[in-house]
C-alpha cells in the first residue's frame, strides 16, 4: 500500500537526469542534484511556475468547498419546507449559486495549466492528489439536485397559477361570480403569502 501511494505521488520523468518531484495533498517538493544548469532549468521553474500551479489548485479546491458549503446551507433551508413548492427567493438563491459557481469555475479551473508536457502531467497529479475532480463532481451532483427541485417548483407554480386563472374565468361567468371571486382572491393571497 505504501509503495502504491509513493508511486502515485512521485513524478520521476527526469530521475535519470537527477531530478524527482513529490506531490501529495499536503506537500510539493522538488529534489535535484547540485548543478548550475539544473538551477536554471529545474529550480527556477519550480519556484515560479510550479508553486503558482499549487496555489491555483488549492484555490480550485477551496472554491469548490465554499460552494458546497453554500449549497448545503440552501438545502438545509429547503429541507424544512418538506413537500411545499419553493418560494421565489429560494429559487433565486439556487439560480444565483449556479450562476456564481459557473463564473468561478470558468475563472479558476483551468483545463490546461502549462504548454509543457511536464507541467501538464504535474498539474494533473496535483489535482488528483487534492481530489479536485472528485470534489467538483460531488458538488455538481448536489447543485444539479437543487436545480431540479427549483425547476419542479417553478412548474408547480405555473400549473397552479393556470388552474386558478381557469377557475376565476369560469366563476366570473356564473351568477355568484362576485362572491366566489372575492373568496378565491383571499385564497390566492393566502397561498402566495405562504408559498412565495
Amino acid at each position: 500500500m505504501r509503495k502504491n501511494m509513493l508511486k502515485q505521488s512521485m513524478y520521476d520523468r527526469w530521475l535519470e537526469y537527477g531530478t524527482i518531484y513529490g506531490i501529495t495533498d499536503y506537500s510539493f517538493i522538488g529534489i535535484t542534484k547540485e548543478d548550475e544548469y539544473l538551477s536554471a532549468s529545474v529550480i527556477k521553474p519550480f519556484w515560479i511556475e510550479y508553486l503558482y500551479m499549487v496555489s491555483i489548485v488549492i484555490a480550485q479546491k477551496e472554491c469548490i468547498g465554499m460552494f458546497s458549503e453554500k449549497a448545503g446551507s440552501v438545502a438545509s433551508g429547503l429541507s424544512k419546507m418538506r413537500f411545499q413548492a419553493l418560494r421565489i427567493r429560494d429559487i433565486g438563491k439556487i439560480n444565483e449559486l449556479n450562476r456564481t459557481y459557473i463564473e468561478c469555475i470558468n475563472r479558476v479551473c483551468l483545463v490546461k495549466f502549462s504548454n509543457q508536457q511536464q507541467g501538464k502531467e504535474m498539474y494533473d497529479i496535483l489535482q488528483k492528489q487534492l481530489k479536485v475532480y472528485e470534489s467538483k463532481k460531488y458538488f455538481e451532483d448536489e447543485l444539479k439536485g437543487l436545480c431540479q427541485i427549483s425547476e419542479t417548483s417553478i412548474k408547480i407554480k405555473r400549473e397552479l397559477g393556470g388552474i386558478l386563472l381557469k377557475v376565476v374565468g369560469f366563476v366570473g361567468i356564473t351568477e355568484i361570480g362576485i362572491k366566489t371571486i372575492k373568496y378565491i382572491g383571499e385564497l390566492m393571497c393566502e397561498f402566495f403569502s405562504k408559498y412565495l
